[in-house]
């Protein structure tokens, strides 16, 4: 039995407008009075207005930028190289004696200069699922970590450049009180390591299986033994968040209670294992204070002084500008409407 076919249906036609004929619906014509049944601020803009909103402007700046350079000035920072006095693979001292006091908590940092961790090849050197604590073939892994995938026929567990190269120097930290000869050495929550939550989340630690080790890839190079940590050590999560430059510091330990005083002296023991002479590289130790706006930093607090000294400079010549050569806005006798000449 033959079907028939449905009619078409026919489409909506509507009739073509003039040629040349002006739509004035508000949208098209760009009215934001909602054809006059909104009120909008439509300011006139003049010398004075913009002098007064530029020297407004200025002052706020000026007011956010003082708090932060007393803030920032009073974070005390204190910076030894140690690196120049110490041999690789030995144990040496580093000393420094505190100039001003410093309150609880006190932040003790590693600094190290000429390293790119910023470089395409070495941050991409790392297995996404290797680092959540799952077991990865030898071919994704080699995808992923090559070259530092491999050590003595087993797979490295954490595989990549960043991890076998995580900074394995040991710090210890004894405070000696001024004068008095009587020595404590940092621990507990006087010396105690810590990490981003978020970084944390990233990894997850387990224990190896017996085709897997933590042996780096640098291992055995110029006689050195490079273990890598299991993936909770919040040192090795520190390192593997790359900096953005070939010089940084990373959180070493966290003073949390403790104060340290004018005068007193503290004694750091470096065990030197992290090799930095092949590069020429430097290694120093960097101890700070915090403020409510972070640790220091310059640029940010005079950044907004100086832009807003700007701003109310520029409120001074607008001023004076207008009182010069002042005007009422819209005189006619500015506008050259009578020299307008036809096209040729």
């Amino acid at each position: 039995m033959l079907s028939t076919p449905r009619p078409r249906r026919r489409k909506k036609t509507t009739k073509n407008k003039r040629k040349g004929e002006l739509t004035t619906t508000g949208f098209k014509q760009q009215d934001l009075t909602c054809g006059g049944r909104c009120w909008i601020w439509r300011p006139l803009h003049t010398p004075k207005s913009a002098g007064i909103f530029c020297a407004c402007l200025g002052m706020i700046f000026i007011l956010i930028g003082i708090p932060f350079i007393v803030e920032n000035n009073s974070i005390v920072v204190l910076t030894m190289r140690y690196d120049d006095t110490c041999d690789s693979g030995t144990v040496c001292y580093a000393n420094i004696t505190v100039s001003e006091e410093m309150k609880a908590p006190v932040y003790v940092y590693y600094q190290v200069t000429g390293v790119y961790q910023n470089h395409r090849a070495y941050a991409s050197s790392q297995n996404e699922d290797q680092l959540e604590g799952e077991q990865v073939s030898e071919k994704d892994l080699e995808a992923s970590c090559d070259p530092a995938n491999d050590y003595q026929g087993k797979k490295i567990f954490p595989c990549g450049l960043k991890a076998s190269s995580v900074f394995n120097d040991s710090i210890a930290l004894r405070v000696c009180q001024a004068g008095a000869g009587v020595c404590e050495w940092m621990s507990g929550d006087n010396w105690k390591a810590q990490a981003w939550p978020s970084d944390e989340e990233k990894y997850k630690a387990r224990d190896i299986t017996q085709e897997e080790t933590r042996s780096s890839y640098f291992s055995g190079k110029n006689g050195s033994s490079y273990e890598i940590p299991n993936l909770d050590d919040k040192r090795l999560i520190n390192w593997m968040r790359p900096a953005r430059g070939p010089s940084f510091t990373k959180l070493e330990r966290i003073l949390h209670t403790r104060d340290l005083k004018r005068g007193e002296e503290l004694n750091f023991v470096v065990e030197d294992n992290w090799e930095s002479s092949r590069f020429s590289g430097q290694k120093s130790l960097v101890i700070s204070t915090m403020s409510g706006v972070g640790g220091k930093n310059d640029f940010f607090g005079y950044c907004y002084v100086v832009v807003g000294a700007l701003m109310v400079t520029l409120a001074l010549v607008l001023v004076i500008t207008n009182m010069k050569l002042s005007r009422e806005p819209g005189e006619m006798m500015y506008f050259a409407i009578n020299e307008i000449r036809p096209l040729q």
